[in-house]
């Protein structure tokens, strides 16, 4: 897993000339956020799942799209701790819940 540390640093572009510009803090990195628990963790088209966790908007405002299992849901509700979704129609299988802000 990937270390996830929030902190500022800085843009170092260096060229083959051996020049090099620094832009200092000039770059912000923050946490991504994280899913804790998705009930159900099965079901069918309009099957109604949530999703909970930290930070599910990802510093950002919304949330733009959720896939179950590479399916697209539907959103019904959400905010940084829970989205509430309607399963979409797609084939049998599983995989990864993916939440797009």
């Amino acid at each position: 897993q990937e270390s996830q540390v929030s902190g500022q640093g800085d843009v170092i572009i260096q060229m083959e000339t051996g020049g090099r510009v620094v832009l200092e803090n000039g770059f912000e990195y923050r946490e991504q956020g994280v899913i804790l628990k998705v009930l159900p963790g099965f079901g069918g088209p309009g099957t109604e799942v949530d999703i909970y966790g930290s930070n599910l908007f990802g510093h950002g405002d919304s949330i733009k799209s959720v896939t179950l299992a590479g399916v697209a849901a539907n959103i019904v509700e959400s905010n940084n701790l829970v989205v509430n979704v309607v399963a979409g129609h797609g084939a049998n299988s599983s995989g990864d819940v993916v939440i797009t802000s």
